[in-house]
């Protein structure tokens, strides 16, 4: 039998407190007391709950995600430097292959931006709206791909964050 994941509703119930209480102390909230939201907190973590992160992009309409569209070969250091890069700003990096011509129209999956590794001639345009940008690897030794491709992922994530750069 599947144990079925812990629910807020859950928490909220062994914590004695109503839905919204909890999801208030649980997103730090300055409207619960210190020993509700510790009490939340501690049966949060008895519980072992984790937030859906589905209901989280509902609510803010931002999935954490970053999409590496790969075009052609991939090496170790480019993903090493963006998936830690992603790691360390709370996203996710997502591996999906660019479509070849003739493949048709492949659905893209909701994310919060694109890189675009090594793209063919005439594929650096993105026609989406989340921030897009193009990663060429030609004449970067394996330090110089980590340095780039996290460089990169961190200006992409501060333009998905709203931050000036």
């Amino acid at each position: 039998m599947v144990k079925r994941r812990t629910s807020l509703t859950d928490v909220a119930r062994a914590a004695g407190v109503g839905l919204a209480t909890a999801s208030r102390a649980l997103t730090g909230s300055a409207e619960v007391g210190a020993a509700t939201r510790a009490r939340i907190l501690e049966t949060a973590a008895e519980l072992g709950y984790r937030p859906s992160s589905t209901a989280q992009a509902l609510r803010t309409g931002r999935t954490r995600l970053i999409e590496l569209v790969v075009t052609g070969r991939l090496s170790q250091p480019v993903v090493t430097g963006l998936f830690e890069a992603c790691e360390d700003r709370g996203f996710h990096l997502l591996l999906t292959r660019q479509s070849a011509p003739g493949e048709g129209m492949v659905a893209r999956p909701v994310v919060d931006g694109r890189i675009l590794l090594d793209p063919a001639p005439g594929q650096e345009e993105h026609p989406s709206e989340e921030p897009c940008a193009v990663l060429r690897t030609g004449g970067l030794d394996e330090a110089g791909l980590a340095a780039t491709a996290r460089s990169m992922a961190d200006t992409l994530i501060d333009r998905v964050e709203g931050v000036r750069v």
